[in-house]
């Protein structure tokens, strides 16, 4: 820009006869293929792809796609640009101007899986005492783990009672069960005694 009129850009201008105060201005614009760095890491029990420094160039889009490695566990956190968006199995970047990073993170979310034994519903009579058959617990991560429980149950009324299992893992995933506990009257016998007759019938004798 020289004395405020825009020239042809060029690299160089010579003043020539100066009998004046003149202004000369140089303008610069970016020439080439321009970059710019996304960084993605991850934790534990996961995978995010690609992984690492990505030069993607000015005004592209980078898509990134998670999976989880060990079973039980899923998406816990998605940080981009140090702010938690959305959890979701993929992110892209669109437009992309500056730099960027994406950390993702992995927690184990699945609670252990309850198996009652026994019965389910099961009965029993009043004032009979009752036996649970117990329940077993095993979590993807943990393995077996320890059921607790917590009942209802009266056995001198008759009624539906609940029998609770409750296991939880280390992370703090929590399951429950229940098994129905029906308490019924004693059933009358009302069925009479069958008579078996030994020899002939009808029998026969002499005077």
């Amino acid at each position: 820009v020289i004395d405020g009129v825009v020239t042809a850009a060029t690299t160089s201008h010579t003043f020539t006869n100066i009998q004046a105060n003149h202004t000369i201005d140089a303008v610069f614009a970016p020439t080439g293929v321009f970059t710019n760095t996304i960084t993605s890491t991850t934790g534990a029990n996961g995978t995010i792809s690609p992984l690492g420094n990505i030069d993607v160039i000015s005004g592209a889009s980078q898509t990134y796609t998670f999976a989880t490695t060990t079973a039980g566990y899923d998406i816990a956190t998605v940080i981009v640009d140090g702010v938690s968006v959305a959890t979701s199995t993929s992110y892209t970047f669109t437009n992309v101007t500056a730099p960027h990073s994406i950390l993702v993170t992995f927690a184990d979310t699945t609670a252990p899986v309850i198996t009652i034994l026994g019965n389910n519903p099961a009965t029993t009579t009043v004032g009979v005492a009752y036996v649970d058959a117990g329940a077993t617990a095993f979590d993807l991560v943990d393995g077996t783990t320890t059921v607790a429980t917590s009942t209802d149950l009266n056995i001198n009324a008759t009624g539906t009672y609940s029998y609770v299992y409750v296991s939880s893992d280390a992370a703090g995933n929590v399951a429950t069960s229940t098994r129905i506990i029906n308490v019924i009257d004693v059933v009358p016998d009302t069925t009479a005694p069958v008579i078996t007759i030994l020899g002939n019938n009808p029998a026969t004798t002499t005077v």
